[in-house]
């Protein structure tokens, strides 16, 4: 018997767009990384 095979979608914005409330909350990291990570 074969392993069954799995597939997850996450959807997510364009990273200018996400985590809008946390813009800010840590000074020196820009914007788009933290959002990168938190995805």
């Amino acid at each position: 018997m074969s392993q069954p095979r799995w597939a997850v979608v996450v959807p997510a914005k364009r990273l200018a767009a996400a985590k809008s409330r946390l813009r800010g909350a840590l000074p020196g990291v820009p914007h788009e990384e933290l959002a990168l990570a938190l995805a």
